[in-house]
């Protein structure tokens, strides 16, 4: 598969694409650890369930926008990277499906990519951006935090 458009340059519709398919990979992997660990399994649904929302929010995003390139900086998304980061995620489901995961390991495996989802700024909103683009945006940022700070408080109360 190619990385590229019609003019051999990375487009934001693909860019907006590799982001969705990374939030849905990481309802998957909430889907798998709700399905592993019984006991949390209503947490893991909730996180999971919101993971698929943020993939529907980023596609119906473009979708309103007149030109996804608007709001999306390629150079802050490079798709290999994006691409590679979900790979990662896939990963960790194979990982949970064929091991003896612990729950305190996925806790530290989904605090991990929810820490980095916010480290990078990914969500970060500009003043040039349209409202919808800015609530969209600013939501997914508050949830990715929101995330991590309940996947920490409920790693935090785990025995070890």
């Amino acid at each position: 598969m190619s990385s590229s458009g019609a003019s051999g340059a990375t487009t934001a519709r693909q860019v907006v694409d590799a982001l969705a398919e990374h939030e849905d990979a990481i309802g998957d992997l909430y889907a798998a650890y709700g399905m592993c660990f019984t006991e949390a399994a209503s947490f893991w649904q909730g996180l999971s369930a919101e993971e698929y929302g943020h993939g529907s929010l980023m596609r119906d995003l473009a979708a309103s926008e007149r030109e996804p390139a608007t709001f999306i900086d390629r150079q802050r998304f490079p798709l290999p990277e994006l691409r590679a980061a979900t790979r990662v995620v896939r990963d960790q489901m194979e990982v949970a499906e064929n091991s003896r995961l612990t729950l305190v390991q996925a806790l530290q495996t989904a605090l991990d990519f929810e820490q980095e989802i916010v480290e990078r700024d990914a969500y970060q909103v500009f003043a040039s951006d349209s409202a919808n683009v800015a609530r969209v945006l600013s939501h997914l940022r508050v949830s990715s935090e929101r995330h991590r700070d309940s996947i920490r408080d409920l790693l935090m109360r785990q025995p070890r």
